[in-house]
């Protein structure tokens, strides 16, 4: 049961989460072309922000499972619900103005703020659990 999870880990899987993003964008507008008709170019653009939304989340789960594997439920608790609050304020507010657009931009800062407070409680957790070196001069 590691204090945190390796450097090595966590850089393979931002970088394959970011290499995925971008292959994404790259193929994703000929296939779409090639399934859909034009009129349907709007949705492209919503794709980006689509995909963007899952790596981030993505990256939020990656650090809720080392925290659920050390017993941070109540952390876990506190972040459903600055997601919820955001969720529930853009919804009603953000979609009520913006429509569809708005629907996405809540979609996009809830699973931001979801993996800011994954990287803040994972933070603390390795500053409370990793010895002070001793600074030898």
């Amino acid at each position: 049961n590691s204090k945190s999870i390796p450097f090595k880990s966590l850089l393979f899987t931002g970088i394959l989460s970011i290499a995925t993003f971008f292959l994404y964008c790259i193929f994703i507008k000929p296939l779409f072309s090639i399934l859909y008709k034009q009129e349907y170019n709007s949705a492209l653009v919503i794709s980006y922000f689509l995909a963007f939304q899952s790596i981030v989340h993505g990256l939020g789960d990656y650090l809720n499972k080392f925290l659920i594997s050390h017993g941070k439920g109540k952390n876990l608790m506190i972040a459903s619900i600055y997601v919820a609050l955001i969720n529930v304020f853009g919804y009603a507010l953000i979609t009520r103005l913006y429509k569809l657009d708005g629907a996405v931009i809540t979609k996009v800062l809830g699973s931001i703020s979801y993996f800011v407070t994954m990287i803040y409680f994972y933070l603390h957790h390795v500053k409370r659990n990793t010895p002070k070196s001793s600074n030898i001069i």
